[in-house]
């Protein structure tokens, strides 16, 4: 198998300018952007060659799926491409340390009220408890209606 794979590397240009396809660049993935031009009446396409011929929008970079949407007129270069990567990196250090000081001053806000972990969770409340309150409080249960009563909408009619 190893030495039909190493075969195949060889072939796929020959092939490639056969079906007026014309590699224009790989990608960190092994993905392979292409512009195929079957005949000379129709334009260029940008298209992908996937490594595992699967497409998965998350194995495309953002500036190569630019360019195969023709939203830009030329492939990325590699400075483009790594300097969009350390931009990236950049950024989700920034939305990290902002998640982390949004942390703080919740967790300083709820020292300052007095509140403790447990009593501010709301999934720790439930709704029998949220009644169990009410009706120590006096307040009766809402009521339900009768279930011998069927629902008429030509029944109702709004207040004029």
């Amino acid at each position: 198998a190893g030495m039909f794979r190493g075969i195949g590397k060889f072939l796929a240009p020959v092939g490639r300018f056969i079906s007026g396809k014309k590699l224009i660049g790989v990608d960190k993935f092994g993905n392979h952007y292409v512009l195929h031009k079957p005949d000379k009446e129709k334009p260029a396409r940008r298209v992908i060659e996937t490594v595992d011929g699967q497409y998965n929008r998350d194995q495309i970079p953002k500036l190569w799926f630019m360019w195969l949407n023709n939203n830009r007129d030329n492939p990325p270069t590699e400075e483009e491409l790594e300097r969009y990567d350390l931009e990236q990196i950049a950024m989700q250090h920034r939305i990290k340390k902002v998640q982390e000081e949004d942390e703080k001053l919740r967790l300083q806000e709820k020292m300052e009220r007095g509140i403790s972990m447990n009593e501010s969770k709301m999934e720790d409340i439930s709704m029998g408890s949220v009644m169990d309150a009410i009706k120590k409080d006096g307040e009766q249960e809402p009521k339900k209606p009768p279930s011998n009563e069927k629902f008429q909408p030509s029944g109702w009619k709004p207040n004029k």
